[in-house]
């Protein structure tokens, strides 16, 4: 019954222009990061936990997904 809070980034218009900015000028030190899609994320989640809450945080200009799930209870 616990929760989890997953973030990850998620391509937003804010995310693809500074990861090309960065990309261009030789700054862009994540050579394996993907963004993901929330229903990525929705989708491996399922069967593991009951989703409570989806949001973008622009915080960042390099824009990351959040996902709050609370943990199946196995009996």
């Amino acid at each position: 019954g616990g929760l989890v809070l997953i973030t990850f980034p998620t391509p937003t218009l804010s995310y693809r222009a500074a990861r090309a900015a960065l990309q261009k000028i030789g700054r862009w030190d994540f050579p394996d990061e993907r963004p993901l899609l929330f229903k990525e994320v929705r989708s491996a989640v399922e069967g593991l936990g009951t989703i409570l809450e989806e949001r973008t945080s622009n915080a960042i200009i390099l824009s990351q997904g959040i996902i709050v799930a609370r943990k199946l209870s196995l009996q």
